[in-house]
C-alpha cells in the first residue's frame, strides 16, 4: 500500500509491522493494518521525513519501535510519545539539522529514550525522557558535530544518565549547548560530555537534584566560567573532568553542592589526568573533599590554583593522588584558604611551586 504525505501523521489507530518513508511516498505492509485518514501507527518502521503525532506510538514489544533518517527534518511529538519499554531506543535517529520536539519517552529502562547518532545540528527540544537508562544520547563517529542545542526538556531519573554525548575515532561534539533540562535523580552522571570544546556558566538553568554525580567532561578545551552548582543537591562528585588537555575553572561555586546526610564521599571538583588544570577564584563549602587532583599511566598533570576558598571539607581542601608511580607535574598555589590542608596522598610525587597558600 503507497500514500503520499508531505509529512507522516502518527495516530493510534493499528500496530503497523513494516513503515518506510522516502520522498514524501509512505509504503507500509497492507497485510499488518489499515490505513484511516491519512493517519498510521507503526512499529519498527523507518521514515526519512518529518513526523507530525497524532497520538502515541504504543510499541510495548519492539526493541527498536521508530527510525528516523535524513537532513532537515522535525519530529514533532505535539505533547504524545513513543511506549517502548523493551526497546534498545525509543526514538533513533541519524542526519543533519534534525529537531525532535514536544515529545515523551519515559520508562525505557534499559536502553536510551533518544539516540542520536552523526547528527549534526541535532535540537532536542521541550520533550520529557524520564525514567530510562539514558535520557538522550548523541554519538559521533564521522563527523565533528557542531551547533548541538538540549533545551527545556525533563530528564530526571534516568538510572545511568540525562545527557551522554560521546565520540569516538577522534570526532567529538564541538560547543554543545545544553540549557534549561531537569536532571534530578540521575542515577549516575547528570550530564556526560566528551567534546572538543566545552563552556558552561552559571547553572544555564539546568537542576541536578539528588542526582548521584552532576557534570563529567572529557575532550579538548574546557572552559567553566561563573558555574553555579551551590546547593545543587548533588549526592557524590559535582564535577569531574577526565583526559582533558585543559581545563579552566574561574569564579565557581560549590557551596553546599552536597546534602549533609549523604552517604557518598562527597567532591566538589575531580580531576583526573587532566594536563593542564587552572583554577581561580573556586568557592566550595561542606565537602568532603574540595578538589582532586590525581593521575596515572604516565599522565603528568600540572595544577595552578589561585584565590580560592575552602572551608567546612571535612577531609581537605585539595588532595593529590598518583595511583602508580607517575609523578604530578608542578602545582603552584597562591591566595588561597583552606580549613584543613593540602593533602598529598603518601607515595605522591609532586613538584611545588612557590608557596601551597
Amino acid at each position: 500500500m503507497q500514500v503520499n504525505v508531505g509529512d507522516l501523521i502518527l495516530a493510534d489507530t493499528v500496530s503497523m509491522s513494516v513503515l518506510s518513508c522516502t520522498n514524501g511516498s509512505c509504503s507500509i505492509d497492507s497485510s499488518a493494518g489499515s490505513l484511516f485518514s491519512n493517519a498510521l501507527q507503526a512499529c519498527g518502521g523507518t521514515a526519512n521525513n518529518s513526523l507530525h503525532f497524532l497520538a502515541s506510538l504504543n510499541c510495548p514489544d519492539s526493541s527498536a519501535p521508530l527510525t528516523v533518517v535524513g537532513n532537515s527534518l522535525v519530529v514533532d511529538g505535539r505533547g504524545h510519545g513513543i511506549v517502548a519499554p523493551n526497546a534498545k531506543n525509543g526514538l533513533y535517529v541519524a542526519g543533519k539539522n534534525i529537531a525532535v520536539q514536544y515529545l515523551t519517552i519515559s520508562n525505557v529502562t534499559g536502553g536510551n529514550a533518544l539516540f542520536a547518532y552523526n547528527s549534526d545540528g541535532l535540537q532536542v527540544l521541550n520533550s520529557t525522557f524520564n525514567g530510562n537508562g539514558i535520557g538522550v544520547q548523541l554519538y559521533v563517529d564521522s563527523i565533528n558535530a557542531s551547533a548541538i542545542k538540549i533545551s527545556n526538556n525533563q530528564l530526571a531519573a534516568n538510572s545511568s544518565y540525562g545527557i551522554k554525548i560521546t565520540g569516538d575515532n577522534g570526532y567529538l561534539v564541538n560547543l554543545p549547548s545544553i540549557t534549561n533540562n531537569d536532571f534530578s535523580s540521575s542515577g549516575d552522571f547528570a550530564l556526560w560530555l566528551e567534546a572538543n570544546n566545552v563552556q558552561l556558566s552559571g547553572t544555564d538553568g539546568n537542576t541536578f537534584t539528588n542526582s548521584l554525580n552532576g557534570i563529567y567532561f572529557t575532550g579538548g578545551g574546557i572552559s567553566l566560567n561563573a558555574l553555579n552548582l551551590a546547593n545543587s543537591g548533588i549526592m557524590h562528585t559535582a564535577l569531574m573532568g577526565s583526559g582533558a588537555q585543559t581545563v579552566a575553572i574561574n569564579s565557581c561555586d560549590f557551596t553546599n553542592n552536597t546534602p549533609a546526610n549523604s552517604n557518598q564521599e562527597r567532591v566538589a571538583v575531580k580531576l583526573y589526568r587532566v594536563i593542564n588544570s587552572q583554577i581561580n577564584a573556586l568557592t566550595v563549602s561542606s565537602s568532603d573533599v574540595g578538589v582532586k587532583i590525581s593521575t596515572d599511566s604516565g599522565v603528568i598533570p600540572n595544577l595552578s590554583m589561585a584565590n580560592s576558598s575552602f572551608s567546612r571539607t571535612v577531609v581537605t581542601g585539595v588532595m593529590i593522588e598518583s595511583y602508580d608511580a607517575t609523578p604530578i607535574g608542578t602545582v603552584r598555589m597562591s591566595g588561597n584558604t583552606f580549613c584543613q590542608p593540602v593533602w598529598v596522598v603518601p607515595g605522591t610525587k609532586i613538584q611545588l611551586a612557590g608557596p601551597v597558600l
